[in-house]
């Protein structure tokens, strides 16, 4: 009996973390805030075969340094998101202006993104990010 509710009570614990960590975790841009972008986002998939693969989840999505003269916006980047959770080649493909473009490119460079996984194995994934100024 008291292994039962010890179990129980440890289960409560782990589901109610989780709902919560859930809740703590910042997407890079919510689909509101892309109301300005007129661009056709491809699907992630993994690098190696070309598989679809659900999105990276992030980590750590630090917003970027607001430029002096910035203009608001969304700015798209590809790149590849790696087996070790780190942003790889990113390059802009929607601009905004060289100097939101610069600040965008400088802060996805230190997004941390959990390990996306395709049958059990971790894989790098080609991806398309959203910065919104």
């Amino acid at each position: 009996m008291q292994r039962g509710v010890i179990a129980l009570w440890l289960s409560l614990v782990i589901v109610c973390h989780c709902r919560e960590m859930a809740a703590q975790t910042k997407l890079p841009v919510e689909p509101s805030e892309m109301s300005d972008v007129k661009a056709t986002i491809d699907p992630p998939f993994t690098v190696k075969g070309g598989h679809p693969v659900p999105p990276p989840r992030p980590v750590s999505t630090p917003d970027p340094q607001i430029p002096k003269d910035s203009v608001k916006g969304t700015v798209l980047i590809k790149c590849v998101v790696g087996t070790d959770g780190q942003v790889h080649d990113p390059s802009i493909m929607k601009s905004l202006s060289p100097q939101n473009d610069a600040s965008a490119l400088e802060a996805v460079k230190s997004w941390r993104f959990f390990p996306t996984k395709r049958d059990g194995k971790v894989v790098a994934v080609r991806t398309t990010l959203a910065v919104v100024f």
